[in-house]
């Protein structure tokens, strides 16, 4: 006889996307990586395209005995902070060599975590030289990277079809120059001339203005012609994930009597960092960046100011200004940040006829989406609600109605955000058929059967047994007797 106990399996499963990371050539860049605090902490990052060896870490300390020579003395992990999950990598001089996808293994007495970092490199347009010889004008950049593109425009605009040639070659180091040259006539005096040069980061425009001919003739006569020359630049983007280190690029000259300011325009000109007089200067900071910020001490002398950001919040989102002064003058940069916590875990259940999908602390607001497998002709009931913390973060859940009527479908949740999403599934077996249902009633009512019988049959030889002891004239007394004597 066999006894059908029927139980509901779910199987869930997770996919995620890679993390994308855009930095600056020749400036320090960070590759996220967590994992879950424990023992044994060991981590790798290898470089796929090739499969080389950038850095490990084992045995309470970085092991670079197998370290590719292309990444000698350019990385380096956040040591005080690994105890805590933080395996980051800290990639300096940034090459257009480095671009790629990077694979960041760790691991504990826990587990394994395996993620993966799309690396972008980018050379944005940081000068374009604008200049007038005879009747060309001719504008020019170099080291920028990915190909930059040029275009030529007049104000106010020209009916006459502007003749250029533009020409590009690409360096060593992978970079791009790009130069053209614009012909110009007499037959449109006191036009002004603008060259802009863009790449996907940035781009600059550089003009010049060509004075009329009664002008010409006063500064020919000086050996020189008057140029107005006008520069404009984006402010570059970091994306920054929530609860992690971020870092916010900043160079500068290096000379003598340094002062460095860090600022949150965007609250108000808040002091996030300061350092002056060969040390960090805290006492004006902003309570909201206590203990969060510091500096890259032993590269401060190499010309780089980069702010290194902990525990970043969404609060933290707006536009910094870098404000470096020495002896030979002042700079200021500004860097764009933006907070992104990823959908980092979805959960999936059944209760009753209700399958239950969350997630929790998520930023943007996220988007919620089922689906079957197979398609389903069902119109799917769904109920989907979602909350704002304190954190200005997101949780979102999601619940959806199942009948009998589709047996044997999985079903698919999918949250999504602007960075990622991730999918869970469960699924939902076939029910017993018919014969089998019936057969298992047939089963389980002779069981009950065989037991209610077994239980007769031994209290039927209970009782003959004590009879026969009776007749036999050893009654209860001689087994109490039999017994003490034993």
């Amino acid at each position: 006889m066999v006894l059908f106990i029927t139980t509901f399996l779910f199987m869930v499963t997770f996919s995620r996307s890679d993390t994308d990371v855009s930095c600056v050539f020749m400036e320090s860049c960070m590759l996220p990586c967590s994992l879950k605090a424990g023992d044994e902490i060991v981590v790798h990052w290898f470089y796929l395209q090739g499969d080389l060896h950038v850095h490990s870490f084992y045995q309470n300390q970085d092991q670079l005995g197998h370290q590719d020579q292309n990444f000698r003395g350019r990385t380096a992990l956040f040591n005080d902070q690994i105890s805590r999950g933080n395996v980051s990598l800290l990639l300096t001089e940034v090459k257009v060599q480095d671009q790629g996808k990077y694979n960041c293994f760790s691991s504990t007495i826990r587990g394994t975590i395996n993620s993966f970092i799309n690396l972008q490199i980018d050379a944005p347009v940081s000068k374009v030289s604008i200049s007038q010889e005879e009747n060309r004008i001719i504008c020019s950049s170099e080291r920028i990277y990915p190909q930059p593109e040029l275009s030529w425009s007049t104000i106010p605009p020209s009916n006459t079809t502007l003749q250029n040639r533009t020409t590009v070659q690409q360096t060593e180091e992978k970079l791009y120059n790009i130069s053209s040259s614009l012909m110009v006539s007499d037959d449109d005096p006191g036009l002004t001339y603008s060259c802009t040069i863009r790449t996907q980061r940035n781009n600059m425009t550089a003009t010049i203005s060509k004075p009329a001919m009664a002008r010409i003739m006063i500064l020919n006569i000086l050996l020189f012609i008057t140029f107005l020359l006008s520069v404009s630049e984006a402010d570059p983007e970091v994306s920054c994930v929530f609860s992690e280190s971020c870092m916010l690029p900043c160079q500068f000259q290096f000379r003598d009597h340094l002062l460095i300011h860090w600022i949150q325009v965007s609250a108000g000109d808040s002091v996030v960092h300061s350092y002056y007089e060969g040390r960090d200067q805290l006492g004006h900071q902003n309570q909201n960046f206590k203990n969060r910020t510091s500096l890259f001490q032993d590269q401060i002398s190499r010309g780089n100011a980069s702010l290194l950001l902990r525990r970043v919040k969404v609060q933290d989102e707006g536009k910094y200004k870098c404000y470096t002064s020495t002896i030979s003058g002042y700079e200021e940069s500004f860097v764009s940040l933006k907070t992104e916590p990823p959908v980092s875990k979805v959960s999936i259940s059944q209760v009753e006829n209700r399958i239950i999908c969350s997630s929790e602390r998520i930023y943007f607001q996220p988007e919620l989406s089922w689906s079957t497998i197979p398609p389903s002709n069902t119109t799917l009931n769904i109920t989907t609600t979602v909350q704002q913390t304190v954190e200005k973060l997101y949780n979102i859940s999601s619940s959806l109605m199942v009948s009998d009527d589709d047996p044997g479908l999985t079903y698919s949740c999918t949250i999504r955000t602007q960075r990622n999403n991730m999918t869970a599934t469960i699924s939902k077996p076939e029910p017993l058929h018919p014969a089998e249902a019936s057969s298992s009633k047939v089963n389980g009512g002779l069981i009950a059967a065989g037991v209610i019988v077994a239980a007769g049959i031994i209290g039927f030889l209970k009782k003959k047994n004590v009879m026969h002891n009776f007749c036999s004239g050893s009654g209860p007394a001689s087994t109490e007797n039999g017994a003490g004597a034993a």
